[in-house]
C-alpha cells in the first residue's frame, strides 16, 4: 500500500511539472508564478549562455539568418532575477515593479545576420496576430552593424534590434508572426506559438 502511495505521489508531481511547462504564455503573473520566474532566473545564474537560458522563448531561422527572442512577463522577470543573482544580490521590489509595469507591451530582441554594414531600410516591423497585422510601437535598429562571427565570410555583419508591440488582442495561446526588415530590405519572419512558452 505504501509503495502505491509513493508511486501515485511521484506521478502527480511529474504531471504537475510537465503541465506547468506546457502552460500557455503567462499574462498577469500570480505571486506563485512570479516566484517561479525568479527561481528560474536564480537557477540559471551560472549559465553564461543567454541562448540556452532563453531557449523556450526563442525562434531561430538558422545561425546565418537570425533569431528572435520574445520577452514575456515570465521571461523578463526571470532574466532580471538571473542578472541580480549573477551580481550576487537579491532582485529588489522596485525592479520587480518596473518589469511588471510593462504588462501592456510585448517585446522582442532580434539578431539579424546580414552582408550590409548599414541599416538602409527603416520600414516598420510588424506583428501578425491572427488575421490582424500591427506595426511596432517602438523599435531600435542600429545605424551601423557589427562584425559577425563569420567575418570575413558571409554573412559579414550582425544587427541587434528591439521591437515592442501593444498587447491588445494577444492571448496566452496566440500564434504570432514577427516580420522584420533586414538592412538590405528583404523581410524575414519569426513564428511564435505562445501556447508553448511561459
Amino acid at each position: 500500500m505504501r509503495q502505491r502511495v509513493k508511486t501515485f505521489l511521484a506521478i502527480a508531481i511529474l504531471s504537475m511539472t510537465f503541465c506547468s511547462r506546457a502552460e500557455a504564455m503567462l499574462i498577469g503573473l500570480t505571486p506563485e508564478q512570479m516566484e517561479e520566474a525568479i527561481e528560474y532566473g536564480k537557477a540559471h545564474k551560472g549559465s553564461a549562455d543567454m541562448a540556452e537560458f532563453s531557449r523556450e522563448w526563442t525562434v531561430s531561422l538558422g545561425e546565418k539568418v537570425g533569431w528572435a527572442t520574445l520577452y514575456s512577463e515570465f521571461h523578463n522577470l526571470a532574466y532580471h532575477a538571473r542578472k541580480a543573482a549573477m551580481e550576487k544580490r537579491e532582485l529588489r521590489q522596485d525592479e520587480i515593479r518596473k518589469v511588471l509595469a510593462k504588462r501592456n507591451l510585448i517585446s522582442f530582441s532580434v539578431t539579424v545576420m546580414t552582408d550590409s554594414l548599414y541599416y538602409n531600410y527603416h520600414r516598420p516591423s510588424t506583428l501578425k496576430i491572427g488575421d490582424r497585422v500591427v506595426a511596432a510601437s517602438y523599435e531600435f535598429q542600429p545605424q551601423m552593424c557589427e562584425d559577425s562571427i563569420f567575418f570575413p565570410e558571409s554573412p559579414y555583419y550582425t544587427a541587434g534590434c528591439v521591437y515592442k508591440f501593444q498587447m491588445e488582442g494577444i492571448t496566452p495561446d496566440s500564434q504570432l508572426t514577427l516580420s522584420v526588415v533586414k538592412p538590405e530590405g528583404d523581410e524575414i519572419h519569426f513564428d511564435f506559438d505562445l501556447s508553448k512558452m511561459r
